[in-house]
């Protein structure tokens, strides 16, 4: 598979990756789940969350056969959820996301 905005020279601008000093922070708003490693990821989520907040972005892209292997962004609606995820977080199976402006929506 083959993402052409990935593979383009302005990823690296957009995209940037790195490690925080501090402790990771309880207050995270969305979590990255790869369905391609974990995947029981989406079964868990609706056992830790009865009514979860959740997106597969490749559902909207020409990738949608892969949807279910491929990203999973999380909004954690639930206490329970958001022990779960921040667990996940801290044995690397979850990123979690920090931005002000990430929001569900049309892609």
């Amino acid at each position: 598979m083959k993402d052409s905005t990935a593979l383009s020279p302005m990823a690296h601008t957009i995209t940037s990756f790195y490690h925080h000093a501090n402790p990771l922070s309880k207050d995270a708003h969305w979590y990255l789940v790869d369905q391609a490693k974990h995947p029981d990821a989406l079964r868990r989520l609706f056992e830790h969350d009865p009514a979860p907040v959740y997106d597969l972005p490749y559902i909207y892209s020409g990738y949608r056969k892969q949807a279910f292997d491929g990203p999973l962004i999380i909004k954690p609606v639930d206490d329970d959820c958001k022990t779960w995820l921040n667990d996940w977080t801290t044995t690397g199976k979850a990123l979690a996301l920090h931005s002000p402006q990430l929001a569900l929506g049309s892609w």
